[in-house]
């Protein structure tokens, strides 16, 4: 991951030298403290934030918190208090900055003084303030189980200020002028060669016959759409070469938030009576039509797809390997809403085409999981956590890092008496109450 940090050096370096000619290389101290522009770098944490580049504290601390509690990825801390503590502050330091960028967007709106280095939204502050409500309105969700009146004041305080609502408001981490970003699924599934479809999304899109299906995955030699099981403890790694692998080259862009999860956030938001501006069936095929907008195809597409009764069908193993697992469909819940159902049925269908909306924020993904327990997913093959985690429930959360037992033994020995359960993939977060 470090090379994307060195391919920015590698650009201004460039851009320099064809400005300047020979005459700065021969006329500058080389040990000389050099000075630097400091809006470049904004890139570099807009790449930290989107796209992890250590285990060391690269990432965003919210992403940190739905990994690992209220510890920030390998920097514990024995006062670090396991109870949201640090979650609502960050809540707090959201409010200061949208303050901020309100006083922007009403009054620079169209002045672009970070356009060269923002490899999000080139310097628009309107579509930063969009952003940063609708992540308020992500995070409020995310503690809804725990701090229901909390979470409440949050959601209507971010739709109130101005969430996402249209296709382009989505982020997308993406190569700009000098900016060169290179997402690093394409790496995984490409040169590394070791990721493909999984089951359960196989189960659900071809069982919807999902017209995004080729936005997302590339067919097998069959034509069709095949996934893997997770878990398998022993395989042949040529036997599962040949299933579908992501659609995704060098230069797609990283998903960071889309306005299709903000809809959807407002669906789940209005089911329960908050005020969302609108009803929950309106913002469910909202979401619907934003995700197929923002794949490239058509609003009237989106409109057939939300009447579709299709259910996910059951998972057919086609590798080459010799041992078939197969598995029986994950759920029956199908595209088209049900006015007359209970809230839960309600909340599984929205969390599930959310789930198909956020793809590939697989991070995102796993903790609306976590949270809600939706969408149904097909377990492990193999459990080797030696009954330290569900095989239905599934891994709760990442485990300290074993360099923290070596070099930090108090702080990992306090930290997890704070978190109230063992350090294992079994133990919930203080968010993950449902």
């Amino acid at each position: 991951m470090k090379r994307f940090n060195h391919t920015i050096g590698f650009f201004a370096a460039a851009a320099l030298a064809a400005c300047t000619g020979d005459f700065e290389s021969f006329n500058t101290n080389p040990d000389a403290v050099q000075s630097v522009d400091k809006k470049t770098y904004i890139t570099t944490m807009q790449m930290d934030a989107v796209i992890p580049c250590s285990d060391v504290g690269a990432n965003e601390f919210q992403r940190a918190c739905n990994l690992m509690g209220d510890a920030f990825g390998g920097y514990l801390s024995p006062i670090q208090a396991f109870n949201g503590g640090s979650y609502k502050n960050l809540l707090t330091d959201l409010n200061a900055a949208i303050v901020v960028l309100k006083e922007y967007a009403a009054n620079a709106a169209d002045a672009r003084p970070l356009q060269k280095v923002d490899a999000v939204y080139q310097g628009d502050y309107t579509k930063w303030l969009k952003l940063a409500n609708s992540v308020k309105l992500r995070m409020a969700m995310r503690i809804r189980f725990v701090e229901p009146a909390l979470a409440r004041t949050y959601a209507e305080e971010a739709v109130r200020d101005g969430v996402m609502t249209a296709s382009d408001d989505g982020a997308w981490l993406k190569s700009s002028g000098s900016v060169q970003v290179y997402n690093p699924l394409e790496e995984v599934w490409n040169a590394y060669n070791d990721t493909r479809m999984g089951a359960t999304i196989d189960a659900y899109m071809n069982g919807y016959a999902d017209p995004r299906l080729p936005a997302y995955f590339k067919t097998c030699e069959d034509g069709k759409y095949h996934g893997v099981r997770s878990g398998l403890s022993s395989m042949l790694k040529a036997d599962y070469t040949g299933l579908s692998v992501p659609n995704v080259a060098k230069d797609t862009p990283v998903v960071w938030f889309l306005a299709s999860e903000a809809a959807f956030l407002r669906a789940e938001g209005a089911m329960l009576g908050w005020d969302m501006g609108g009803d929950d069936e309106s913002f469910y095929k909202t979401g619907i039509e934003l995700s197929f907008l923002e794949r490239g195809l058509t609003a009237a597409a989106a409109a057939t797809y939300a009447e579709s009764a299709s259910e996910p069908q059951a998972f057919e193993d086609a590798s080459a390997a010799s041992t078939k697992y197969n598995a029986s469909k994950p759920s029956s819940v199908s595209p088209k809403w049900n006015a007359g159902a209970g809230d839960e049925e309600k909340l599984e269908r929205i969390i599930t085409q959310k789930w198909i909306a956020m793809f590939p924020n697989g991070q995102e993904a796993w903790s609306e999981f976590r949270r809600t327990g939706y969408p149904k997913v097909i377990p492990i093959v193999n459990n080797l956590s030696g009954g330290k985690v569900d095989t239905n429930v599934q891994v709760r959360r990442m485990t300290f890092p074993r360099s923290e037992y070596s070099n930090n033994a108090a702080g990992v020995a306090a930290a997890t008496a704070l978190l109230g359960g063992a350090d294992t993939g079994g133990t919930k977060l203080w968010w993950d109450k449902k």
